[in-house]
């Protein structure tokens, strides 16, 4: 009965970490599951901003490069290639988020922002979980404007809508504008894709050099 108590306890201490951030998960290869709105992030918040050369882009062009990406995901040993914006939200109520009403934000930034990382209007040291490099300031201290999914017919000509990661409000933007940031996302969990780990070569020089020792030893045999 003691084993059994104690083995219980160890369980129980080992999976509170795992409880504490059951929200978002690292799935290796710099990406991270979102269980509750069931997206995966890549976890580099300013790879899509380097990687297109900086604050050089408009929504056309975000939209472009991110349904053109295709992601080597190294724990797993695939390419992922369906990637989009992250959802946005055109019914901005009060000219910046929609969290004034009753916390009910559509938008998945804005979700991620407020309701998983904990963050809040006014604080200064934003909360960023398990990301890295997420963008704020360019080198002009202007606020960087992450790209959403939102542009018109809704919205008022060539207008789309922007996450400001910096105090996690939405804002309207004009298409053409060129300090966006761009953050891939693609529906479902990567985890669920079965690991492909290449065979190493070593492997193979063992299992040939162990199957001519077989064949050695049948010869010797007859």
């Amino acid at each position: 009965m003691r084993k059994l108590f104690l083995a219980i306890l160890l369980v129980m201490v080992v999976g509170l970490p795992s409880l504490s951030s059951a929200e978002l998960i690292d799935r290796g290869g710099g990406l991270i599951y979102d269980t509750v709105q069931d997206i995966t992030w890549i976890q580099d918040a300013s790879y899509g901003y380097n990687a297109v050369g900086g604050h050089q882009i408009n929504w056309y062009q975000a939209d472009a490069w991110v349904n053109d990406l295709q992601y080597y995901d190294s724990a797993r040993n695939v390419t992922w290639d369906d990637w989009r914006l992250p959802t946005g939200d055109w019914q901005i109520l009060d000219g910046h988020t929609t969290l004034s009403a009753g916390g009910n934000i559509k938008d998945e930034l804005g979700y991620l922002w407020h309701i998983e990382l904990g963050n809040w209007w006014g604080n200064l040291g934003v909360n960023v979980g398990p990301f890295v490099n997420t963008l704020t300031y360019n080198d002009k201290l202007q606020h960087i404007k992450y790209f959403t999914s939102i542009y018109t017919p809704q919205l008022a000509a060539n207008q789309s809508v922007g996450f400001f990661w910096v105090n996690g409000t939405l804002c309207f933007m004009q298409y053409d504008y060129v300090w966006g940031a761009v953050w891939a996302v693609r529906d479902g969990d990567v985890g669920a894709a079965p690991v492909t780990t290449p065979i190493p070569a070593a492997v193979w020089l063992f299992g040939t050099g162990l199957l001519g020792l077989l064949g050695i030893r049948r010869k010797l045999r007859t």
